[in-house]
C-alpha cells in the first residue's frame, strides 16, 4: 500500500508519565495508524491510504500544559487544534471561544485505563476546528502506541521529510 505524504503523515505525542502532572523532561510520542478511504475524482473510485493521528500534551516550566491535536478522518477531513489545557480530575480540558458572544469549544480528554478518549462536550470544537466531516468525540488514543520522539520535536509537527513541497 502506498504511504501518502504531507497531510496524511502525523505523529501522536503525549507527556512522559501518567498522570502528566509529574515532571516531563521530554515528550513521549504515540502514533495511531489507521486506514482511511478517500474518493479519487480522477479515477472515480474510492481508495484506501494509511493515516496517522497526532495528539500531544506537553508540560511547560510553569506546570501548565499545552495540547496539539491533528486528526484525519474519512475522505481526508481533518481536525486541527492547538492551545493551553487545564488538568482535571479525569484528565484534561481545552476551552476556547473566538468572542464573548460565541459559545465556547469545550474538549475533554479523559484518561482511561489504557487510553485517552476525546469528547467534544457541546459540538463547538468540531464546528471551530474541523473540516466538513471531521470530528473529535469518541476518538481514542491508546497508551500502548508509544514511539520515540525526534530531537527538539514539540507538539504535533511534521518532519521536513513528511511535508509536501
Amino acid at each position: 500500500m502506498k504511504r501518502p505524504s504531507g497531510i496524511f503523515m502525523l505523529v501522536l505525542m503525549v507527556g512522559a508519565s501518567f498522570p502528566l502532572s509529574s515532571a516531563v523532561a521530554e515528550a513521549e510520542v504515540y502514533e495511531v495508524e489507521k486506514i482511511i478511504s478517500y474518493y479519487d475524482v480522477e479515477s472515480g473510485e474510492w481508495r484506501s491510504v494509511e493515516a496517522t493521528d497526532c495528539f500531544s500534551l506537553q508540560k511547560d516550566g510553569e506546570g501548565a500544559f499545552r495540547m496539539s491535536l491533528r486528526l484525519i478522518q474519512q475522505n481526508g477531513h481533518t481536525c486541527n487544534l492547538d492551545g493551553a489545557v487545564r488538568e482535571t480530575d479525569s484528565g484534561y480540558e481545552y476551552r476556547y471561544s473566538f468572542s464573548s458572544q460565541e459559545a465556547a469549544c469545550v474538549l475533554q480528554v479523559a484518561k482511561m485505563e489504557d487510553r485517552f478518549r476525546l469528547e467534544d462536550v457541546n459540538g463547538n470544537c468540531r464546528n471551530m476546528f474541523c473540516g466538513a466531516r471531521g470530528y473529535f468525540s469518541g476518538v481514542e488514543i491508546p497508551f500502548a502506541s508509544l514511539q520515540k520522539v525526534r530531537a527538539g520535536q514539540k507538539g504535533c509537527e511534521l518532519s521536513s521529510s513528511d511535508s509536501e513541497e
